[in-house]
């Protein structure tokens, strides 16, 4: 390859497109050692809102997870790939104009323990020339682990290059974008690609009857999962029972080609559940993926509501939710992947009034989330929460039509089969409803620390006590605990012994 001066960047090499042609399946750049330490992957996990303890907590990494310490993001690997494809790839003689598409095809494949120092390795994979001003360039790219075997992540670099004496425009380059040429395959085929699938993948969805329920579960075989339909057909407060809602869904799916089965009992019910998981191992020998979507609403104002009502819709949100996790559980941590949603809603996250019983239960959701979350990371089991607002019959009575015209079920289904999907988040709070999306996240703010503390002493400072300044999303208890003890150790003068 011939070294010559690059007039863009004279520290970069330079070499010509007869020598990028003729290096299919050579290596033609390895970019320097990137170093990953804990302070950048604390940096990454502040701008990204990803503060999974797995990331930002070395000790309890260490002591939690089979990685002997704490990983970075894969994202964090990933956002450094532009910095290393500049770093090793040669320009070319006679480029005018470059436009970079990215990486795609991306395989993370091994964990990078933080301290690690990784680089990139560039092969040329495919390099077409579409015109004598054109050169379209697949690039094979694989991030090594320094002193480790296997490579932290593989991927794709896309990348036009035009030649001649005047610059392509944008317009007209993005009109013709490479994925086509690179994969010579068509842009359908890569669209299939992109796309999340579940094939092969085992469901369950509770109160799939109707509404989101019902909805979740079409998509989820429409994309190739063997589903689960539970729904014990009962009414909207509860009361009577049926198989027919879950049959009719089953007969849906099975129809359009998927496979299915039905499962009538009541979430509350802990022997038909055990009954439902056993038939579905039984006959398809995997659960991966769990949707606690079943309720019912009895909704009244506090003071004429009776007990049993507010036990009922406990028993049914919380409790079932709990049951049918409790029942897949075990089966997860086996086959060392799980995932599994739960519903909450904004009447529990921010309250409603007249649903006491029902925002208890559906804020109940996110605490479960909060703690199984953190025990099921070990075994690749991500807990996430749905918190929809969807035209139902749990909704119609108390919305216009207007309303409820924006806000059909199979709007906000995309989100939830992110949250089931291979890549999906951990303790995400996700919000959704009328084709709208939002995170929902609760902070806590720094606080103070007031020495001999009274009821009089803590009205005077209430304004520095909830100071959003400093306010951070706790990832776990003790980071409260921690927070506090250290304030006052510090207020007295108190070494603590961290070990």
């Amino acid at each position: 390859m011939t070294a010559v001066a690059n007039p863009f960047d004279p520290s970069r090499p330079k070499t010509t497109r007869g020598d990028i042609q003729s290096s299919v399946g050579k290596e033609i750049g390895v970019s320097r050692w990137i170093a990953i330490d804990q302070s950048r992957i604390d940096a990454f996990g502040k701008l990204t809102e990803d503060l999974y303890f797995i990331h930002m907590d070395p000790e309890r990494a260490k002591k939690e997870t089979p990685f002997g310490g704490a990983i970075a993001h894969g994202f964090l690997t990933l956002s450094m790939l532009s910095a290393m494809a500049y770093d090793a790839l040669p320009d070319l003689e006679g480029r005018t104009m470059g436009m970079n598409y990215g990486f795609d095809k991306i395989r993370f494949l091994s964990p990078v323990p933080a301290g690690s120092r990784v680089r990139a390795h560039f092969v040329v994979g495919a390099a077409t020339a579409k015109s004598d001003r054109e050169l379209v360039i697949r690039y094979d790219v694989t991030v090594e682990i320094e002193g480790k075997p296997k490579p932290a992540l593989a991927a794709e670099w896309l990348t036009i290059a035009f030649f001649g004496s005047k610059f392509c425009s944008f317009a007209t380059a993005a009109s013709r974008p490479p994925q086509d040429e690179v994969f010579l395959g068509t842009k359908a085929k890569r669209t299939r690609r992109m796309t999340i699938s579940f094939k092969d993948r085992v469901a369950i969805v509770t109160g799939a009857g109707n509404g989101l329920g019902r909805s979740h579960a079409l998509a989820l075989a429409a994309r190739g999962a063997k589903v689960v339909v539970n729904d014990f057909g009962g009414a909207r407060d509860g009361s009577g029972g049926s198989s027919e809602a879950a049959d009719k869904v089953v007969a849906e799916i099975k129809a359009a080609g998927g496979e299915a089965m039905a499962a009538a009992c009541s979430v509350t019910d802990e022997k038909g559940v055990g009954d439902m998981v056993r038939a579905a191992m039984e006959k398809w020998g995997r659960i991966d993926i769990l949707i606690n979507n079943a309720g019912i609403l009895r909704d009244k104002t506090f003071s004429k509501m009776d007990m049993s009502d507010f036990r009922m819709v406990l028993d049914v949100h919380l409790v079932g939710s709990t049951i049918c996790t409790k029942a897949v559980w075990d089966i997860m941590r086996a086959q060392n992947y799980g995932r599994i949603v739960l519903t909450a809603s904004s009447s529990g996250i921010y309250g409603n009034f007249g649903q006491a019983n029902y925002g208890a239960a559906k804020m109940a959701m996110v605490g479960l989330m909060n703690v199984l979350c953190q025990e099921g990371a070990k075994n690749n089991i991500r807990v996430n929460t749905l918190a929809p607002t969807a035209a139902t019959r749990m909704t119609e009575e108390l919305l216009p039509k207007q309303a409820l015209d924006l806000m059909r079920p199979d709007l906000i289904t995309p989100g939830v089969l992110y949250l089931v999907s291979d890549d999906a988040p951990t303790r995400y709070i996700l919000g959704a409803g009328a084709g709208a999306f939002a995170r929902t996240l609760i902070y806590e703010t720094d606080g103070l620390y007031i020495d001999d503390p009274t009821p009089e002493k803590v009205a005077a400072h209430i304004a520095e006590i909830g100071d959003p300044a400093k306010q951070e999303a706790l990832q776990n208890a003790f980071q409260q605990t921690n927070k506090f003890v250290g304030k006052a150790a510090a207020a007295k003068g108190v070494a603590l012994n961290k070990g």
